[in-house]
Formats: C-alpha cells, sequence, structure tokens
C-alpha cells in the first residue's frame, strides 16, 4: 500500500493519542464517509488498529476509535518524522470514562491550534502530555494532560499553560485515600515557586514568567469548588472552565474563570 502526505499526517497525529473516525475526518478528509473508506485501508495494512467505541448509552453501530500500531511508527520513522518507538505500548482495555477524556483533550488541541492559526500575530504549540515530561515536573510529580505554549509574534511576549482535565473523578482533598485535586494544586504551587519551568521548556525557547494551569471541569458547582480550593492556596495561576462552555468558537473568550474575578478571555498578557 503506498502511503501519501495524509495518511503521513494522519498516523503523526495518532502516535500522540488515539483518535475517532470524526475527529480524524474533521481534520483531515472532506467527508465521514472518505475518511472511514480510508482509515479502513490503512487497517487492513496493518499500519492502524481499532475498537468500537466505548458508550455509557444504549445506541447504534458504534465509531471506531483508531490507534496506531508499530508498522505505523515505523513508517514514520523511515520519512524521517520524529518518533520514540518505545512509547509504543499494546492498546490497553478503554472504557468509556477514559475514552471520553482522551477524545476531548483532542478536541481541545484542535480548537487552540485551529483558531490561532486564524490569527497572524499569534502562534501556538500544543504538545500531549505523555509526549513530553521534563525533569521539574518529574521531580514534583506532576503529569499534566497537555501543555499549551502561546507566543504573540509582535511583542514576543509568551504564555506557557498546563492542561488538566478533570470531569470530576479526583478526590478533592487530601486525606487516606490518596491522591486529590488539592494535592495537585499543592504540587503545581511548589513548581511554580522553584522556577523550573525556564529550564523544563528551554527546548522551546520559553523565556517568560510563570505559568497557568488551565483545569476544564464538568459542572458549574465542581468549579465552584475547585476555584475555592485554589484561592485558599494563593494558586491564582490556575484557571477553571466548564466543558460546557468549550467550543472552536469560545476557547479563547470569556469563559476562564481565576482568583475572584468573573470569567475572563485566555489572551491576558502580562504588562
Amino acid at each position: 500500500m503506498k502511503l501519501w502526505k495524509r495518511d503521513f499526517l494522519i498516523l503523526q497525529g495518532l502516535a500522540n493519542n488515539c483518535f475517532s473516525l470524526s475527529q480524524i475526518a474533521e481534520r483531515h478528509f472532506p467527508s465521514k464517509m472518505k475518511a472511514s473508506r480510508r482509515m479502513k485501508k490503512l487497517f487492513d495494512a496493518g499500519y492502524v488498529s481499532r475498537f468500537p467505541k466505548p458508550t455509557l448509552e444504549i445506541e447504534g453501530r458504534a465509531e471506531y476509535i483508531y490507534k496506531i500500531t508499530k508498522k505505523g511508527l515505523r513508517a514514520l520513522a523511515m520519512q524521517g518524522i520524529d518518533v520514540n518507538l518505545s512509547l509504543y505500548t499494546e492498546q490497553k482495555r478503554l472504557n468509556a470514562y477514559s475514552i471520553q477524556h482522551i477524545l476531548f483533550l483532542n478536541d481541545i488541541g484542535y480548537f487552540f491550534e485551529k483558531t490561532m492559526a486564524e490569527k497572524q500575530d499569534i502562534e501556538c504549540k500544543f504538545i500531549y502530555g505523555k509526549r513530553f515530561y521534563p525533569d521539574g515536573l518529574k521531580e514534583h510529580g506532576i503529569e499534566p494532560d497537555a501543555y499549551l505554549l502561546i507566543i504573540n509574534r509582535q511583542s514576543k511576549k509568551q504564555l506557557l499553560h498546563f492542561i488538566e482535565i478533570d470531569f470530576g473523578s479526583e478526590m478533592l482533598e487530601s486525606g487516606k485515600f490518596g491522591y486529590s485535586f488539592e494535592q495537585k494544586i499543592l504540587k503545581y504551587c511548589s513548581y511554580f515557586d522553584s522556577n523550573l519551568c525556564l529550564n523544563d521548556f528551554r527546548d522551546f525557547d520559553f523565556n517568560g514568567k510563570g505559568f497557568r494551569v488551565l483545569v476544564v471541569v464538568k459542572g458549574r458547582e465542581h468549579l465552584t469548588r475547585l476555584l475555592q480550593m485554589a484561592l485558599e492556596h494563593n494558586a491564582g495561576f490556575f484557571w477553571f472552565c466548564n466543558v460546557d462552555d468549550i467550543s472552536e468558537d469560545t476557547i479563547l473568550g470569556n469563559i476562564w474563570c481565576y482568583e475572584d474575578k468573573g470569567k475572563q478571555p485566555l489572551l491576558i498578557w502580562s504588562k
């Protein structure tokens, strides 16, 4: 099977994360039908694997979720495309909740990249957390879902973000039950004070001051509780928004809450 430029772009995406057929179609094809036909060929040729999307509801035929295979990774490497073959692991059994998290993270990255591409004075780099894990974050035991670096081409100012998706599965406060969101806040506060982010993101030419933690939350009451917890720990660099407020049209708009302020736009540059 001959692989075309679009096939390599698809495989590059799958080297970062699983994607649904709908997400692949939206990014690379004029229609879902054409995407389905091409992905079937890539599947038959062994470049990708697939499994039905787990669902919490009874519905019709499940949509396929796609994942790159070792053969797909080797195809990228042979083209000189930077991949790490050691990152490949066999597909774990995923339930409906974990798939929801994975696919939503894909959408977040797509919204940012597409929205920023439309702005002449702004550029961004979106990196999946499992593809990049610098020493400073390891030292503090922090594993973000993703990273987002926004750069103003004119002023050269930069905004570094760590992205966390919280659909209510974590304990709120520290205690005998193990990891909690409160512990996450404390770890980020320690990392913030250490100023290690300058060294951790040196390869991305980051020269800004500090960072933000963007937390996407499911449910307004849950958002209020987490916002209050961040306030109690003086973690004003934690910014929150409700999952229901995020879309391609709104992601840079007035949907982000931090400290005791009302909803704010994301692109607020420090003076």
